[in-house]
């Protein structure tokens, strides 16, 4: 029982998680029927393991552009293993470097982002915590609508940054660190505009105050945010 104590303790400390990166891009990639790669793989295992993942490539589905899905040098989630023996994928935190997302959407309600049949228009049971990006961009496209949107973020610290300092709606706190640039189109109408937040995204419930200061130009129209 010792030798076998410190057989798997050893075994622990030399183990090498790339040693499964090609099994796990072959799984996905035949799960989900698109191209899945990685260049490199680490785990710190726990209650709430934390995966960071490096060069990574996910393809899109096959009906949408012929281009990845996501793109990303430096991809770190972690997962809450007691959401996934309830049939649930919760993350409570993902956080993202250099990225490039493109997410589409058709008229029948295919979704590129649900990873099952490409019929299934069911909602998703994937569910994402806190999200914080430095360098990204996100392309939206909703081609029932239509509506496209195109986002950049990257991060910046508000105590020396010269944008943020001069801005003509100057955000009132330095409590802000991501920068945040869009444009986009509804139908015929072109919109474009800036936001400012702290570092996390928040999508549930936590009670931490989330900063958000924000301005849109459509048209004629002009709005300017912040709280």
């Amino acid at each position: 029982m010792v030798v076998f104590a410190v057989a798997l303790f050893v075994l622990l400390l030399l183990f090498d998680w790339n040693w499964i990166r090609h099994p796990l891009e072959s799984y996905i990639s035949k799960k989900t029927n698109r191209a899945f790669e990685i260049s490199d793989l680490d785990v710190k295992l726990g209650l709430t393991p934390t995966i960071r993942m490096q060069g990574l490539t996910f393809g899109n589905a096959d009906w949408g552009e012929k281009r990845p899905m996501a793109d990303v040098k430096t991809l770190e989630f972690s997962v809450s293993l007691r959401d996934l023996f309830d049939g649930k994928v919760y993350v409570p935190r993902v956080a993202l470097t250099d990225a490039n997302l493109l997410f589409e959407r058709l008229k029948d309600d295919r979704k590129n982002w649900i990873l099952s049949e490409p019929s299934d228009t069911s909602p998703s049971r994937f569910r994402i915590g806190a999200l914080s990006v430095d360098k990204g961009r996100l392309r939206y496209v909703d081609h029932g609508i239509p509506f496209e949107l195109l986002v950049d973020a990257s991060t910046f610290d508000p105590t020396v940054d010269e944008q943020v300092k001069n801005a003509d709606a100057r955000p009132k706190n330095d409590r802000y660190s991501t920068r945040y640039t869009f444009k986009g189109k509804y139908h015929d109408a072109t919109f474009a505009g800036k936001a400012l937040t702290g570092e996390v995204l928040s999508f549930q419930e936590s009670g931490v105050m989330f900063p958000v200061w924000g301005s849109l130009v459509a048209g004629t129209t002009k709005l300017h945010i912040e709280g």
